[in-house]
This record gives structure tokens, C-alpha cells and sequence, in this order.
């Protein structure tokens, strides 16, 4: 009986462990197929799903990001691999701002030239407009001609590109199922 009970007390350790998220798993982001879904404070990846590529960090040149490979899972969502970049979403009246923790807004300082660059705070070059439609996201910086957030297939890079560009994706971190436990006892009983 005493052995039985303490498997059952390893299990039930284990168990509490996954409640209590003493085990850790990968963060998993979710395509944004509405709008309405982004919101001050939300984690975001910028992707393109036709070539399973994510954003990552400045290049160089500064003038655009790096194109991470990623694995698109069957129900819908990406796992978070070192390399992505993640924006932090803040939101001013019509407005959108991609902030890159530590480094900067995500901007288009040119309408002549294919260029996204990080700057240090809010400026109009940082101000966005967003639409999704059929789980496309237009991310536009400002009037221009090139000033649409895109992947560039043949360089394999994120930068602002005329709207003929390949399209992206946004995914967003919706969190993690979580359960709370207060306390639980384990009585053993000889039978």
C-alpha cells in the first residue's frame, strides 16, 4: 500500500506541476483574422505563410528585417522560435504602433524608397493603418508607394513594398489555457 501511494503522489506531483505551469511549454501565436482582435498591449508576430517565414531582427543595412523560417502547424498557429521578432501593439485613435521591445517602432521614414526601419519613439513614420480581410493583413506607414508592410520572396526580407508585393500575416500571442489550484490533499485510507 505504501508504494502505491507514493506513485500516486509522483503523479499527482506531476500533474500539478503541468496545472501550475511548472512545466514549461512553447509560446504559440494565432492568426488575426478581425481587427477587432489587436488591442493596446498585445504581442505580435508579422509572417508570411505562402513561404512559412517570420519576421526577425534589422539587417545591416537597417533598411529591412530578416525572414525566419517557421513551422506552420495544422490547426492554424505558429510555435515561437529564437529569431522572431515580437511587437508589442499600441494603439492611437485610427492608429497602429509596432513597438520592438528594447530596439524601437517599426517605420517607413521613405515613399520612394523600399525600406523598414526601427526608430526610437512615435513619430508619423511610425503610425500605421491596418485592415484584414481573408486573414491578409495591410499594414500601411503612410502615403507613399512603398510604404506597405510585405515579404520580399527574392531577397527573403520584410520591408515596404508597393501593395503587388507578397501579402502578410499577423499572429498574436491569445495566451495560454491556464488552471488554478488553490490546495489539494492526499489522504491515504488502509483498506
Amino acid at each position: 500500500m505504501q508504494n502505491r501511494f507514493k506513485n500516486l503522489r509522483g503523479i499527482y506531483t506531476l500533474f500539478l506541476a503541468l496545472l501550475t505551469g511548472g512545466v514549461s511549454s512553447a509560446q504559440t501565436y494565432r492568426i488575426v483574422s478581425d481587427i477587432n482582435d489587436l488591442a493596446d498591449g498585445d504581442k505580435v508576430i508579422i509572417a508570411n505563410t505562402n513561404n512559412a517565414k517570420v519576421m526577425g531582427g534589422k539587417r545591416g543595412n537597417n533598411n529591412n528585417r530578416y525572414a525566419i523560417d517557421c513551422t506552420l502547424n495544422d490547426n492554424g498557429t505558429i510555435d515561437f522560435t529564437d529569431g522572431f521578432s515580437v511587437f508589442t501593439i499600441s494603439k492611437s485613435n485610427s492608429y497602429y504602433y509596432f513597438y520592438d521591445d528594447n530596439k524601437g517602432y517599426l517605420a517607413a521614414t521613405s515613399n520612394t524608397k523600399n525600406e523598414l526601419v526601427t526608430i526610437s519613439s512615435k513619430s508619423d513614420y511610425s503610425k500605421a493603418t491596418i485592415t484584414i480581410a481573408d486573414n491578409i493583413a495591410n499594414i500601411t506607414f503612410k502615403s507613399g508607394s512603398n510604404t506597405q508592410l510585405r515579404y520580399n520572396k527574392t531577397n527573403k526580407l520584410f520591408s515596404c513594398y508597393s501593395p503587388d508585393s507578397p501579402n502578410i500575416q499577423i499572429y498574436k500571442d491569445f495566451g495560454a489555457f491556464s488552471l488554478s489550484l488553490k490546495s489539494v490533499t492526499i489522504n491515504e485510507h488502509n483498506n
